[in-house]
């Protein structure tokens, strides 16, 4: 799945795509609605390139796993992962609006008081 998959294409059953909202170098993100359920989500989806290295496999699902049993307010919320029909690992989670944190940093520095609790 190297290419940015168009509106209206279904995965899994059950996520249809509605924009892409990011991708970098080992994956890529949409915003999804389930079919079922009609909640937007968003779905994170390893690079063919990454989806081929086991380490990199194991890793991102673990990494969704934590994410998923932290409950932390500073921290996106995982609801599932697995394994595309097409064999490509996949998060879902949260939708969040605003802007991204790449966006902010490259505003410049970000002060000591909004990245750190007093």
């Amino acid at each position: 799945m190297a290419e940015a998959l168009p509106r209206g294409t279904v995965l899994a059953d059950r996520f249809r795509v509605e924009r892409l909202v990011g991708q970098g170098g080992m994956g890529i993100v949409y915003e999804v609605e389930h079919i079922h359920t009609r909640h937007r989500r968003a779905l994170k989806v390893l690079n063919e390139h990454c989806a081929d290295n086991s380490e990199v496999i194991e890793r991102f699902l673990r990494e969704a796993s934590v994410a998923g049993r932290t409950g932390h307010p500073h921290l996106v919320e995982t609801f599932d992962a697995g394994l595309l029909p097409t064999g490509e690992p996949y998060v879902l989670m949260e939708l969040l609006s605003g802007r991204s944190l790449e966006d902010r940093i490259n505003e410049g520095p970000l002060p000591p008081l909004l990245v750190c609790e007093p």
